[in-house]
């Protein structure tokens, strides 16, 4: 019972030392190729060419938001969430209501990096959702990648694309995607490509999960049965 109660705490030890000794940080870009507008890991705002706006970042929760223009685009919201607010290894992408200027929307690019990330994971799931509405040949598309050298927006290794979606669509996918010789700590980007034609309008949600480990749910999974054990044991003496 006792080897039980021990696995039992590793495995809570495991996980949650796991997510305190991670210093990570997150970065924020949008941009078309010629102006844009970065959001850095200290939460500062650099804006290039035609783009303005103003950034809310809270960096003790790991979340950062863009309200403002970048090119042909406005951008009404534009979140980007990482850990602690979400669970380790995990990045979430939204925006609310995008939308291209009359004329050539042009390309598009959103890009969430988080870095510093120490737990080994080696398996995401992705999934996209939302619509978008535009003249004939829009569309869109979801990446996700994973990177050693602990770069922002680093492309080293591809876990998966969803699309493109389009020209005027409701958004539903999912992906399961693998990465090899994962080595803590790392990077993880997820990238979201807008190819707009005309007047282009977009909301979504991309979001980026771990698959946990086999071996790490079969510990707590056992630590947990231990515990359940140990009291009905001392249910049953009292």
């Amino acid at each position: 019972m006792k080897h039980l109660t021990t696995a039992l705490l590793v495995g809570l030890v495991i996980c949650g030392s796991a997510h305190r000794a991670s210093a990570t940080a997150i970065e924020l870009e949008l941009t078309d190729g010629t102006n844009s507008a970065l959001i850095d890991s200290l939460g500062i705002l650099h804006l290039t060419g035609a783009a303005a706006g103003v950034a809310t970042v809270n960096l003790a929760t790991g979340v950062t938001t863009f309200n403002g223009v970048v090119g042909n685009y406005n951008f009404n919201v534009s979140t980007g969430e990482g850990s602690p607010a979400l669970t380790l290894g995990s990045l979430d992408v939204t925006s609310s209501n995008t939308a291209g200027f009359a004329g050539p929307s042009g390309p598009l690019t959103i890009e969430l990096s988080e870095n510093g990330i120490a737990m080994p994971f080696s398996a995401w799931q992705m999934s996209l959702a939302g619509n978008l509405f535009s003249g004939a040949g829009a569309n869109v598309s979801y990446s996700a990648y994973e990177d050693n050298t602990n770069d922002f927006f680093g492309t080293q290794h591809t876990i998966g694309v969803l699309g493109p979606f389009g020209p005027c669509c409701t958004i539903s996918a999912s992906l399961g995607g693998s990465v090899p010789l994962v080595a803590a700590p790392y990077s993880l980007t997820e990238v979201i490509s807008v190819n707009g034609v005309g007047v282009t309008s977009i909301d979504y949600d991309a979001a980026l999960a771990p698959v946990p480990e086999p071996t790490s749910v079969s510990l707590l999974a056992t630590g947990l049965l231990g515990m359940g054990a140990l009291w009905r044991a001392r249910h049953q003496k009292t």
